[in-house]
C-alpha cells in the first residue's frame, strides 16, 4: 500500500474534478481532505473539510459509500463500486463507476488512514454527468 508521501497531486490534475481525499478518523467517521468540482455538483455545496457523518448521515453498513470505506480500511486493498445514486432529488437517477484505493500516512505501518477515490458519474443512456 503506498503512503500518502508517495503520490504526486499533478499526476492526477486532469482527474481531479472526479477524485476525493477521505482521511479515516479514530472514531471511524470520515473526513473528506479533498473533493472535486464534481462532487459539489453532485451535492449542490463545497463538501471538502466536512465530515462524511454530516453529509450522509446514514452510518450504517447500508450505505455503499460507508461500506466501501469500511472494506478498504479493513483489507487494505482497492474497491470498485458500479451503482446508482438514487437519494439525490433529481427527475433521473446517476449512475457512476467508483475506485477507492488505500493509503497510509507512512509507508512502514500497514494501517489504512486515507482513501483515495475517483469516480466517474454518467446518466441512464451513458452519456457523461454532469
Amino acid at each position: 500500500m503506498p503512503s500518502r508521501k508517495e503520490l504526486d497531486p499533478l499526476q492526477f490534475f486532469r482527474f481531479s474534478p472526479s477524485l476525493y481525499l477521505a482521511q479515516i478518523e479514530g472514531d471511524g467517521d470520515v473526513y473528506l481532505r479533498f473533493a472535486g468540482d464534481h462532487y459539489r455538483q453532485l451535492y449542490g455545496r463545497e463538501i471538502t473539510g466536512m465530515r462524511l457523518s454530516n453529509l450522509v448521515p446514514d452510518r450504517s453498513q447500508a450505505n455503499p459509500l460507508r461500506r466501501d470505506i469500511d472494506r478498504v480500511k479493513g483489507t487494505g486493498r482497492p474497491v470498485y463500486r458500479e451503482d446508482v445514486m438514487t437519494w439525490r432529488p433529481v427527475p433521473a437517477p446517476v449512475h457512476y463507476d467508483r475506485l477507492m484505493l488505500p493509503l497510509s500516512q507512512d509507508r512502514k505501518t500497514d494501517t489504512v488512514s486515507l482513501v483515495l477515490g475517483i469516480a466517474f458519474f454518467r446518466h441512464r443512456d451513458g452519456t457523461p454527468w454532469p
